[in-house]
């Protein structure tokens, strides 16, 4: 049980600079550290010199960490001194100090000085916020002013003090008016408002009804309070000058104004006093103690903080509660739940006289408990918490009392003018100092008050949701869920779980429970079985804490037990009546057979009429009354006491079954009731008796009307006969047995008496079989008696009935009791008898076995020997009907010795159950059954018999024609399965064995009877069926002769199950043959009617058409399907009959098949040839022997293509004598001309390299018409990549009379250039195409030197888009715009480099550097103008570069570069127009091409110099170069200079090939980018290499590591022998074994996907071939403003972020689908509509069009789920930026039409994404 509260004293030990010994200073605790100030010392000697005890101003921290007591003295503590109020800021850590006008001071070195509060004591410290300390009064040892009212506050945070006097003027009106204090600047007024806004209640009662004052007058031994942000002063000893004088007025201090206040009160205030104690509890100011000049103080006043009044609970006052007066103590106040505590300590106290003028000194601790009515009110009655007298007046406000707890350990000694505070933290009291009679005290001493005070929560009630009844308690097996009420089980956001810990005498058992919320946890009853049906004191912790103090009761009750519960009452009885309702009553019991004393239980009671009564209805009465229905409804009422009455009303006269099921409530043990069921019946309303009838009427039979038994019967109740003569009936039933039993077990039993010791015997049972009986009726009995008793219902001599049972059960204990008595008695003679009858029914056990032999011999166990002599044909016979007969009266004769078996077999067993051998005729008792279960079994068997031998019979007489095979073999198993139902006794006997196999044998017939019926039978099967089975002749097959009478049976006797394997070959032959004859016919009919496919083939120059045959799709399936089905027929061991024609099928469908493929290749191969070796005069002219042949050939193709046509039908067309090996001849012939061809177009290929990039056909077209130059124009952009076609001079030719070229027409972009001078088309055309490529060089050249001239003579925006006057074209093509723009922009870099090397001028660079900015934004300029198509190309090409050159010019100047030479500039790709240097590569290539001081074009980069190769570009788009260009710049020309490959690798996507495409074009080299597959062969390499190492040009194999292992092999070989040439500087290469000329200009580049599925490693010899290179991801927002500027955008930069943000966020935020593209491609989409839109509408912001551009593009390909996360994302990169969608209204009015047109209904929804398909399609 709960142990009293006990507080334990310690006294820790104290280390640091610890105070003097001292009394009446003040002891406050601030977060984790307590501050002493003040006190007067006690007297010391300094330096030789006593020093009196003295007032000090010492102020001393103190830090109880763990455990020890760490003194720090805070000397020399910052003050602040102002005029006026000083206020310190609280969010300035005392740096801010705000005076009464506002003023903020200036100059902290001047307002600040260390300075303390004048020594005192007897002062008070209050804590007043989290930092800081407001010490107010005391007593000084100043003669002038030996009291003070000062008030100083410590702020904690920084160790300052703050000095606040208050001397302000009293306003107009009384009231209190808050002066507003004004501020100078504007710094002070918000420190003002914020001192205002830390107002808790800026209406308090302490300043409303108030009088403003000064502050109090001086005074010591006060006491200070802090509430509602206000310090209240009370009392205390002093006055102003020599004034001398105890004080009751009360004052308070805004500690947000600091303005004092005269607090005016009512009711009776204290007397005047000092040395008392003040402390808040609930919002009310508590005073006690004191004294004064005349008396001293044993009262408690308390002041209301919301209506200033003041009481005096008497409870708390007086000796008998406060003790005797007490002053110059401490005390302190605690929260504690249900209510807070005082605790006061120390003091003076007792009657002061002359000899003891100080009074006692006190060191006991005594606590006021601060009883709430409201807590009591709703906590409730329960709680042992409060224990106050209920008839005191409630209307009183505050309960108190004050307790003196025990305490324990180290104890302080008495004092007074001590100080002390509770620390939450520690849960204890700390104190320190204090004064006696014999001296000061230095010491600390701490109390645990935690038992006192208790954890911050307790409890109140307890209650149970589920349990209305008993809503307090629980059952002893738990499981009931609980809710506790009471306060403070939650703070915070977190609540530690909670331990409920229940409690008796015996032990306790602790349980967790979940906090709801403050006030209320649930948890679940444990189980107190262990401690019983006992009342537990409940206590509750939260956590780690302590349990409450207070506690809770909980009843634990007992459960029922099914086993010892009873019912009774009339309803369980007999005489009820119909139609009118009667009841019973149920007893719960525990397992101790204890009443219950409580309710809840929950039983499951059933009534069911059994019987029809015999009460004097008629049977249509009875079912019109509703004895259809046999379940009765009933209700169980709960008494609330532990018993149920149940009601229920008879329906009919008869018998009513009454189960009375326990459902196990709170785990008790469940199932039926004691007796359940009951039986009880009711008679019909005539006959029924009521509860008043006299036995007269009772006996009546017949009553008449004029009966004095009404006819609508009363109800039974527990008063009436009913009951009354049940237990009377009972009592008299046992007193008979009891009588009667005594007497037979009395009786002596001689051993030779049989007869007498089986009546002994007989009476022994008896007590055995009714005990169960008498001891449920016995215990039901006394429950109905004791019920009636305890309810007080009038029962006919109740005692004298409960008497007489008392006396009937004692004598049925007396009977019990003579039971082994009796045993004991005749046990000789039982033995003897026993051993007798052993003997007795083991002969009879042996005559039994004997019998059974006989009878398992009888004739019905097996047919008469007339049987069938074939036992396994299906023609046996079952026996005859006379044969049934014959079993049936043999098991009529067992049957009959079987009943007189039985009657023997009675007459043992009784014998053995009278002497305990029951058992011993089990195994003669099971040799009856088996007899008797045999008998059953055998005469079923027979009746199957009958009907499977009748079946048989009607199935051999069905016709063959009418056979239904499945019937038949259902007929069959359902015979089956009958034979298979028999007993299993039955199949050991040859009955059931014949009968079994018979019947199998039938049905095993009927399958192969199905196999014969097949369609597939021929005649030639019958005859094969007639020799396997040795068929007499008598048979006939159904087939022979038109034989269509043929019965089952017929068949049958062919004995089929005998011969089942030959009857299942055969018909399995028949069935495959009839396929295999069906295949062959498919096939016949198919391909008679597959013919030929034709494409005609018309030869130039005649109008005769060659048909190309061919077979459909569908018909070369048939072929394949076909082949393989002629294929499996000869597999096939039945193709016997088929042999030849299946042979034929074969070689016919294999020439088809061969002819097809042979004479497709030769087709493809003469189609292709014969337009050059027919038709070609070069090729005959070249190739004069090839042409001849290819003539005959010709003839013989022709002709054997028209010969098939004509025949139309594939099959017979193809197998056509000697066709085959005609074609074969032919395509020998045709590989011979095509080979020549071959080596003529390597020939040249090798004048001409670029034709190793056209394909053959290409090839083979160009130079059949060479020598018609116009007609080849077509192919000029597979020789010239960027050059669409030539401009031909219509109105002048060469000499030769061939056409003169005069101008080239761009194929990227839009441009022609003219040729300077134009090209006569003379000579072959490998000639003249080579011809055309040096003029274009030599016309772009001369461009270049005009452009350079003429940049310097205009603006470069005019010089950007110069035209000639006369035709309006530019002046210089998009290319030479670009190298001219490059060339000046590295001379004027380098010359600002040179001016700040060489001329000191520092800021060149970044000088030229604001002059690009310059440029870029003309050139915008000019993008947003009216341009044509070209001409913006050009000007975005323009911004691209002149960005690169701004973006690297800035980079230099942030890194200040200030040489050429320097690295960061040396890896610039730099076009010049120089004379080459010497380092510098191919210095005697295209001499031509120089100016006239031998400069030419070249790029530098690093130590690279390359030469500009002036290949036509065309007027196309260049990529934006990024930082990641720049370093792939670097890498590949390194590589190049090194005579090497370079090899990019990287993720897809990063640019690897268009950055390699884009330094050919700054190099105005020739590439060629080559799809690599695995499909590619080294012969196609070889051609590659060849092209490239010829033509100088560049080649990019794009993911190059596709290629096989084997091919990648040879291409090492192929492409060293090309950088071995290059550097040896050799002029001709052999590659191949064919020997080539070597352009050393030629490069080759490989891109690779590493870590790809399908990718091959590199040979290590072809990696050291090229140099290897990393690319990452480019830097897209880079890309995206440049793009933007060339686009016109002038804010690029910002939108570039917002585009590259947008698109990231898409990347990672919306769903992965699989037309979604956030990479470049898409960016640059995008950046193309929002360039249009610029143009469109150039007023429209910048912001507005991009976002336009983003929406409108991405909308139309956003699936819905992301329709709400895209849109969200683009309006927060642009909000309130939602421009209207840019319309075609024309185009959207077309696609309503057409909708119209179609007959659809033009949606709105589906004509938008019509337009937006169309917008990218545009796009």
């Amino acid at each position: 049980m709960q142990r009293p509260a006990e507080m334990k004293w310690e006294k820790p030990e104290c280390i640091g600079d610890r105070p003097s010994k001292r009394s009446g200073h003040t002891f406050t605790e601030v977060d984790s550290f307590a501050y002493l100030f003040g006190g007067c010392t006690a007297s010391e000697l300094r330096e030789g010199t006593m020093i009196p005890p003295s007032p000090s101003n010492d102020l001393y921290k103190l830090d109880m960490a763990g455990g020890t007591c760490y003194w720090t003295k805070l000397a020399g503590c910052r003050t602040c001194r102002s005029r006026g109020i000083d206020i310190v800021d609280e969010n300035s850590n005392g740096a801010n100090i705000i005076d009464d006008e506002g003023m903020q001071q200036q100059d902290e070195h001047e307002q600040q000085q260390f300075l303390l509060p004048p020594p005192r004591w007897n002062h008070t410290a209050n804590k007043i916020d989290d930092t800081r300390v407001v010490v107010f009064g005391g007593f000084s040892a100043s003669k002038d002013e030996p009291h003070l009212n000062d008030v100083w506050v410590l702020d904690t945070s920084n160790d300052s003090w703050a000095i606040g006097t208050v001397d302000l003027p009293l306003t107009d009106d009384d009231s209190v008016q808050e002066q507003e204090i004004e501020s100078e600047s504007e710094s002070a007024s918000e420190v003002v408002a914020t001192c205002n806004s830390k107002r808790k209640n800026p209406s308090s009662p302490w300043k409303n009804g108030a009088k403003r004052k000064g502050p109090p007058p001086p005074r010591g031994s006060h006491s200070a309070s802090v509430m509602d942000n206000v310090l209240v002063v009370f009392g205390g000893y002093g006055g102003s000058g020599f004034t001398r004088q105890d004080f009751s007025d009360v004052y308070s201090l805004c500690l947000s104004t600091w303005q004092w206040f005269d607090v005016e009160t009512t009711g009776t205030k204290p007397s005047p006093r000092s040395g008392h104690q003040s402390v808040v509890v609930d919002g009310s100011l508590y005073v006690m103690g004191g004294w004064n000049a005349s008396e001293q103080f044993e009262d408690l006043h308390i002041l209301d903080g919301q209506t200033l009044t003041w009481s005096q609970p008497t409870t708390a006052c007086g000796p008998d509660s406060w003790g005797p007066p007490r002053w110059n103590f401490s005390a302190v106040s605690v929260f504690a739940v249900p209510h807070s505590k005082v605790f006061v300590f120390g003091g003076n106290s007792g009657m002061l006289d002359a000899s003891n003028p100080l009074g006692e000194y006190q060191n006991n601790v005594q606590v006021l408990e601060c009883i709430n009515d409201t807590i009591n009110d709703t906590a409730g009655s329960r709680s042992s918490n409060h224990r106050g007298d209920d008839k005191e007046d409630e209307s009183q406000l505050h309960k108190l009392r004050w307790i003196h707890p025990s305490a324990i350990g180290d104890r302080p000694s008495p004092r007074a003018s001590t100080q002390m505070f509770y620390s939450s933290r520690m849960e204890s009291l700390v104190l320190f100092g204090g004064w006696s009679g014999g001296g000061w005290y230095d010491d600390v001493y701490t109390c645990s008050i935690g038992d006192v005070v208790g954890p911050p929560y307790n409890v109140f009630d307890l209650a149970s949701p589920t349990l209305v009844g008993l809503p307090g308690a629980a059952p002893v097996t738990g499981g009931t869920d609980m809710i506790l009420t009471g306060k403070g089980f939650k703070t915070g956001s977190a609540s530690p779980s909670a331990t409920i810990r229940l409690a008796c005498a015996r032990g306790f058992v602790e349980v967790s429970g979940d906090v709801v919320h403050d006030a209320e946890v649930h948890f679940r009853a444990p189980s107190f079985e262990k401690y019983g049906p006992v009342k537990a004191q409940l206590r509750l912790r939260m956590g780690p804490k302590s349990f409450t103090n207070g506690t809770v009761e909980l009843p634990f009750f007992s459960v029922t037990d099914c086993a010892k519960s009873v019912a009774f009452g009339p309803g369980l009885l007999e005489g009820n009546t119909t139609n009118v309702s009667t009841t019973f009553v149920i007893q719960a019991k525990d397992k101790a057979s204890r009443n219950r004393t409580c309710g809840m239980d929950e039983f499951v009671v059933g009534v069911e009429r059994i019987t029809t009564g015999d009460g004097g209805g008629d049977d249509s009465n009875e079912e019109v009354d509703g004895s259809d229905s046999s379940t009765i409804p009933c209700s169980v009422l709960d008494d609330g006491d532990g018993t149920y009455t149940v009601e229920y009303t008879p329906t009919a006269a008869g018998s009513y079954r009454i189960s009375i099921d326990f459902t196990g409530t709170f785990g008790g043990r469940s199932g039926p009731l004691r007796g359940s069921p009951f039986v009880a019946t009711a008679l019909a309303s005539a006959a029924a008796p009521t509860a008043d009838a006299d036995a007269t009427c009772t006996a009546c039979t017949a009553c008449t009307a004029s009966c004095p038994v009404p006819s609508n019967a009363m109800a039974p109740s527990l008063a009436g006969t009913a009951l009354q003569t049940q237990v009377a009936s009972f009592i008299k039933t046992l007193r008979s047995f009891t009588l009667s039993t005594a007497k037979g077990l009395g009786k002596t039993v001689n051993s030779n008496d049989l007869k007498a010791l089986l009546s002994v015997k007989e009476h022994l049972r008896g007590v055995a079989d009714r005990t169960e009986e008498f001891e449920i009726g016995i215990e039901s009995n006394k429950a109905a008696l004791a019920y009636l008793k305890r309810k007080s219902i009038q029962f006919p001599s109740l005692d004298k009935s409960i008497k007489s049972l008392e006396a009937a059960a004692t004598s049925w204990d007396g009977t019990k009791a003579a039971v082994p008595v009796a045993e004991e008695r005749i046990s000789s003679a039982n033995a003897e008898w026993k051993d007798k009858i052993k003997f007795k029914v083991k002969a009879y056990e042996k005559e039994l076995e004997g019998k059974l032999k006989d009878f398992r011999q009888l004739p019905f166990w097996s047919y008469p020997s007339n049987g069938s002599a074939n036992n396994d044909g299906c023609q046996t016979s079952l026996p005859q009907l006379s044969d049934s007969v014959s079993a049936i009266h043999h098991l009529k004769s067992a049957d009959d010795a079987l009943t007189s078996e039985r009657r023997s077999l009675d007459e043992n067993q009784y014998l053995c159950d009278m002497f305990g051998l029951g058992n011993m005729v089990d195994k003669a008792r099971g040799i009856v059954e088996e007899m008797k279960l045999d008998l059953s079994g055998m005469s079923r068997l027979w009746d199957v018999s009958d009907a499977l031998n009748a079946f048989i019979k009607s199935s051999e007489q069905l016709p063959w024609t009418e056979i239904n095979a499945e019937a038949l073999e259902d007929g069959g198993k359902a015979q089956l399965k009958a034979v298979k139902g028999l007993d299993k006794c039955t199949r050991w006997s040859d009955a059931f064995k014949t009968l079994d196999r018979k019947c199998k044998n039938f049905l095993s017939a009927t399958p192969l009877v199905a196999l014969l019926g097949a369609k597939a039978m021929r005649p030639r099967h019958w005859e094969l069926l007639k020799k396997a089975t040795s068929a007499p002749p008598v048979f006939v097959p159904p087939c022979a002769d038109g034989n269509t009478d043929m019965l089952l049976g017929s068949l049958l006797s062919l004995d089929l199950v005998r011969y089942a394997n030959d009857v299942e070959e055969i018909c399995d032959r028949a069935s495959k043959e009839e396929k295999m004859e069906i295949s062959l016919g498919h096939i016949e009919s198919r391909w008679s009617s597959i013919v030929f496919t034709m494409n005609a083939y018309r030869k130039q120059g005649s109008d005769e058409d060659i048909p190309l045959l061919g077979i459909g799709e569908e018909d070369y399936e048939a072929l394949e399907n076909d082949q393989l089905a002629v294929q499996s027929m000869l597999a096939s061991r039945f193709v016997g009959q088929f042999q030849q024609q299946v042979n034929s099928w074969q070689t016919a469908l294999f020439n088809v098949n061969e002819v097809f493929l042979l004479l497709s290749d030769i087709q493809r191969t003469w189609s292709y040839l014969e337009p050059l070796f027919i038709h070609s005069d070069e090729v005959k002219r070249e190739l004069p022997e090839d042409a001849t042949r290819f003539a005959a050939i010709d003839l013989d193709v022709r002709a054997t293509l028209l010969r098939a046509w004509d025949d139309r039908n594939v099959k017979d067309a193809f197998n056509r004598e000697g066709l085959y090996q005609n074609l074969e001849r032919i395509q020998e012939q045709l590989d011979m001309c095509k080979k020549s061809l071959a080596d003529f177009l390597d020939g040249r290929r090798r004048q001409f390299p670029r034709f190793y990039f056209v394909s053959e056909a290409d090839l083979l077209d160009i130079l059949s018409n060479g020598n018609k130059p116009e007609t080849i124009l077509s192919h000029v952009p597979k020789v010239y990549l960027s050059t669409k076609t030539l401009a031909l001079d219509p109105d002048r030719q060469s000499e030769t009379g061939r056409p003169i070229a005069t101008d080239f027409v761009a194929g990227v972009g839009s441009e022609v250039v003219r040729f300077e001078p134009p090209v006569p088309l003379d000579g072959k055309v490998e000639l003249y195409l080579q011809t055309i490529l040096d003029a274009q060089k030599v016309s772009i050249f001369e461009t270049v030197k005009r452009s350079l001239v003429r940049y310097k003579e205009q603006s470069r925006p005019e010089w950007v888009l110069s035209k000639e006057a006369d035709t309006g074209r530019p002046h210089d093509p998009a290319q030479t715009t670009l190298l001219v723009l490059a060339i000046n922009y590295v001379a004027e870099v380098e010359q600002a480099l040179a001016d700040m090397e060489h001329q000191g001028s520092a800021d060149a660079l970044s000088q030229y550097s604001k002059t690009q900015v310059q440029q870029l934004n003309d050139l915008i300029k000019l993008t947003q103008s009216d341009l044509t198509k070209g001409d913006r190309t050009r000007v975005m090409v323009c911004i691209t570069m002149d960005a690169h050159g701004r973006d690297v010019v800035e980079n230099m100047v942030r890194q200040k570069v200030d040489r050429v030479d320097s690295f960061m500039w040396q890896s610039q790709l730099k076009h010049k127009f120089r004379v080459p240097p010497p380092h510098a590569n191919y210095q005697g290539r295209d001499t031509h091409l120089r100016g006239s001081g031998g400069e030419r074009a070249e790029i530098a980069i690093c130590d690279a110099v390359l030469p500009y190769d002036y290949e036509y570009l065309g007027n196309g788009p260049r990529l934006v170069i990024t930082p990641l260009t720049d370093r792939i710049y670097v890498t590949a020309t390194q590589a190049l200079n090194l005579k090497m490959g370079c090899a990019p690798a990287g993720p897809a996507g990063t640019g690897k090939t268009e950055t390699t495409k884009d330094l050919a074009n700054a190099l105005a080299k020739l590439i060629y980018v080559i799809n690599c597959s695995p499909e590619m062969d080294y012969k196609g390499l070889a051609n590659i290499f060849k092209g490239v190492a010829s033509s100088g040009a560049w080649v990019c194999f794009d993911e190059f590591n596709r290629l096989i292992p084997e091919v990648l092999s040879v291409c090492t070989v192929q492409f060293k022998a090309v950088c071995d040439g290059i550097a040896v500087d050799a002029s001709r290469i052999r590659v191949e074994g064919d020997e080539i000329t070597l352009d050393p200009t030629c490069g080759a580049f490989i891109t690779m996907n590493p870590g790809y599925l399908g990718r091959s490693e590199l040979p290590e010899g072809l990696k050291a071939l090229f140099r290897p290179m990393t690319v990452m991801v480019p830097d897209l927002i880079l890309i995206c403003e440049n793009m933007l500027m060339a686009e016109g955008f002038v804010t690029a930069k910002a939108l570039a972020s917002k585009f590259f943000c947008l698109y990231s966020l898409l990347k990672a935020l919306l769903s992965a689908q699989l037309h979604y593209d956030w990479g470049l491609r898409a960016i640059k989409s995008v950046l193309v509509v929002a360039g249009s839109f610029k143009r469109a509408e150039p007023d429209l912001s910048e912001d507005a069009l991009l976002m336009r551009a983003l929406r409108d593009f991405n909308i139309p390909k956003i699936v819905r789920e992301d329709e709400v996360v895209f849109h969200g994302l683009l309006h927060d990169l642009f909000p309130g930026i939602d421009p209207p969608r840019k319309q075609d209204e024309a185009f959207e009015s077309y696609v309503v039409k057409a909708c119209e047109r179609l007959g659809n209904h033009p949606d709105d929804t589906f004509c938008l994404k019509v337009v937006q398909l169309e917008e990218l399609l545009a796009i």
